[in-house]
């Protein structure tokens, strides 16, 4: 039977409701099995400022170098009215060697206890974002936070600083480190000018102790900086060692070669892990089994961090009602907390597998496809993934970082091993290998092509070399002016065509360039 035109019409419109009705049914559904069943709320909070303090509380008073390096530095001859690190920069680079040697030789004492306190396993230093108490002021507070505290009222207590988010934790002992560190490579200086050889070993090997205290924290800061002043400390011993006091002395070669034996850390991403964990139980609701979603609420403080301005269209501004109507949307644009995990360990597990694999092959390609897999376009790409567009490092330079510190350290053995070769046959050896066993286990392979590197005795003098970036051996041809080595990322393929680099030289130290 055929409908009548009203009546059509009027079927017509009951199908219009109805429908209607269906699709608010099921979009009320989604928003409450979003909203509510889905249990987006922010979960428990992990104090990791508190885990780490716990870990260093439980290190005995008898292994903490910290209160030891505090009464060292306090018993030197420094004007407390300026910051440990301005005192130490003053004496090094403005004052002349010969008032150098006078206030060095003057604070041996209290020298000599700061060499004894970096020989002690653990740092042992609180991580406090507050301004640290009298005993620690001097070492410890920035330029800026002196005078803050110079200015504030002495009958005023100033509060502490609640800091939301572990990566806005202050490292106060790093700058403290890299002092200390400046202020030993200074002295052993001043002990081989004034024949101390005993006293410069001593220096050298406190520096490395220095290096290895900072690279025992977690975060990647803390061991970036241990990297450099160790690259200090090897680069001191170089080049020490080429002097005729130092490289002719056996006991001093010794030590210093039992000192270098100690293998360096490879850099770790534990820290790194956890100011993601703590960046995502801040932004994530957590329903109990390790996943959840991006809430909404917590746009502004998001934006906030990536320095991206919010779009206009999910200015939430506190009204609950917008943050029902965008929350699954938000939230699928941003991935899940399991998301952002198993997308975050997978970069860290390739970064390990990169700087446990020989330099010369390295294949960056997994690397690279993860890394580019952060970036995001569109309205909402200020939370792609987040945080680990902020947070993440690129991880690349971090491992040439680790290989180079590594290569130079067995560098430092490598030529030290050679002047005790010297000392005990009066002359150098023809061949790298003559130094095995007995002065070196294993020889240091070229991080370019993975040859052993190149080595040959030119007017009595050693000669080492690597072949370079280019991977091409030019029989030790270098530069009018070579500049100290430093290990790049060699290019996925070579130029072509290709252009062929001179090498790069080891040994002897380039001299530094003449401003």
């Amino acid at each position: 039977m055929s409908l009548s035109a009203p009546q059509r019409s009027l079927w017509g419109r009951r199908l219009l409701i109805v429908t209607g009705l269906l699709m608010g049914v099921l979009l009320l559904g989604w928003f409450v099995l979003n909203i509510v069943w889905g249990g987006h709320r922010l979960g428990p909070q992990r104090n990791f400022t508190q885990e780490l303090n716990s870990t260093i509380d439980s290190i005995p008073l008898s292994q903490r170098a910290w209160p030891e390096l505090r009464r060292a530095v306090d018993r030197l001859d420094l004007d407390r009215s300026r910051s440990f690190s301005a005192e130490v920069k003053q004496l090094v680079k403005s004052s002349d060697a010969l008032t150098q040697d006078r206030w060095l030789s003057a604070n041996q004492e209290a020298l000599q206890a700061l060499r004894s306190a970096l020989r002690l396993p653990k740092l042992g230093l609180p991580w406090d974002a507050s301004i640290p108490e009298a005993p620690d002021q001097f070492l410890l507070l920035s330029p800026n936070e002196r005078a803050a505290l110079a200015l504030a009222d002495p009958n005023s207590v100033i509060p502490s600083e609640e800091v939301d988010l572990l990566i806005g934790l202050p490292l106060r002992f790093l700058q403290p480190m890299r002092s200390m560190a400046r202020l030993l490579e200074a002295d052993a200086r001043s002990a081989v000018r004034t024949g101390d050889l005993s006293r410069a070993v001593d220096d050298c090997i406190a520096m490395l102790d220095v290096a290895r205290l900072c690279q025992q924290d977690p975060m990647l800061i803390s061991q970036l900086t241990g990297l450099s002043i160790r690259s200090l400390a090897q680069a001191t011993i170089l080049e020490l060692v080429s002097t005729d006091s130092l490289g002719s002395d056996p006991d001093s070669l010794q030590r210093l070669a039992r000192a270098l034996s100690v293998p360096v850390a490879r850099v770790s991403f534990a820290g790194e892990r956890m100011i993601v964990e703590d960046t995502i139980q801040r932004f994530y609701s957590d329903d109990g089994s390790g996943d959840g979603v991006f809430l909404v609420s917590r746009l502004p403080e998001a934006y906030l961090l990536t320095s991206t301005p919010m779009p206009r269209l999910i200015m939430t501004n506190g009204v609950r009602l917008h943050e029902l109507f965008l929350q699954p949307f938000v939230a699928r644009a941003a991935g899940t907390r399991k998301q952002v995990i198993e997308t975050f360990e997978g970069l860290v597990s390739e970064a390990r597998k990169l700087r446990d694999t020989e330099p010369w092959a390295i294949d960056w390609t997994v690397l690279e496809t993860r890394q580019g897999a952060l970036v995001s376009d569109g309205i909402l790409r200020g939370v792609h993934l987040f945080p680990l567009p902020l947070v993440t490092p690129g991880f690349d330079p971090l491992i040439i970082a680790s290989h180079g510190s590594r290569f130079m350290h067995d560098c430092a053995r490598l030529v030290v091993a050679l002047h005790q070769f010297r000392v005990r046959h009066g002359e150098w050896p023809p061949q790298l290998d003559e130094l095995q066993p007995d002065l070196l286990i294993d020889l240091p392979r070229d991080p370019y092509d993975g040859a052993p590197l190149r080595y040959e005795v030119r007017d009595n003098q050693p000669v080492i070399w690597s072949v370079g970036i280019d991977g091409v051996d030019q029989g030790g041809v270098f530069g009018a002016n070579p500049m100290p080595f430093i290990l790049k990322r060699a290019p996925a393929e070579p130029a072509s065509p290709p252009v062929a680099a001179l090498d790069e030289r080891l040994w002897p130290m380039p001299s530094p360039a003449v401003p």
